[in-house]
């Protein structure tokens, strides 16, 4: 999905930085949200796209000094769990980094969230702009509840049984991890070990895709 939509993301992001990026437009910019939004859920985690949709400029920049840490309390089910952890990589970083200090002003936003309309406004329809993309890249629609469903089916095949039970803490939680009313440093601990557990079962394409 990623290499598939990478050019024209690429494309604008150049036309982004040209003429003050008067040559970019409504449709471009749409698009250009979407793929950070699919790149977000698809590289850094997919456990509640409201961990990505409540993600401030102010946390970006935090995370940016903290090892990549976003401990996101603004959720469905946050009353249960308490805190989700986002876990970004250096490269990651410099993407999601990328697309706010590039597209995300021509959006001209009016709020503090990194990923916003084009509008300006707190952007929300994190499922729909995954799903559209995905489809376009390889006939299917693939909510992040479905890419869940696959991440979780594939482990169980692939990974032994601590890798398992990491992926499925990460991604869903389990009831033993909301016994423990899930701190911020197990949350932590538990986006640290997800991510090494999703490396062992996805490989290096994740890394080679974010370096296109």
């Amino acid at each position: 999905v990623i290499p598939h939509h990478s050019p024209k993301y690429q494309q604008i992001f150049k036309s982004a930085a040209a003429n003050e990026g008067k040559d970019v437009t409504i449709s471009d910019l749409a698009f250009a949200t979407r793929f950070i939004i699919t790149f977000l859920l698809l590289r850094v985690k997919c456990t509640r796209p409201m961990s990505l949709q409540f993600m401030t400029t102010e946390m970006l920049d935090s995370a940016t000094k903290n090892g990549g840490f976003v401990d996101q309390t603004k959720f469905k089910t946050s009353t249960q769990f308490q805190f989700d952890t986002l876990k970004f990589s250096d490269d990651a970083l410099e993407i999601v980094n990328g697309y706010r200090q590039r597209i995300r002003p021509l959006c001209k936003p009016k709020c503090e969230y990194v990923i916003v309309t084009t509008n300006g406004t707190q952007y929300t329809a994190f499922c729909n702009a995954m799903s559209i993309l995905t489809h376009e890249a390889i006939g299917k629609h693939i909510t992040p509840t479905r890419l869940r469903a696959i991440v979780e089916s594939e482990s169980v095949e692939r990974l032994d049984k601590d890798q398992q039970s990491i992926i499925s803490q990460d991604q869903k939680h389990s009831s033993y991890v909301a016994r423990r009313c899930y701190q911020k440093k197990l949350s932590r601990d538990v986006a640290v070990e997800g991510a090494k557990a999703m490396q062992e079962l996805v490989g290096e394409n994740r890394e080679i895709h974010t370096g296109e």
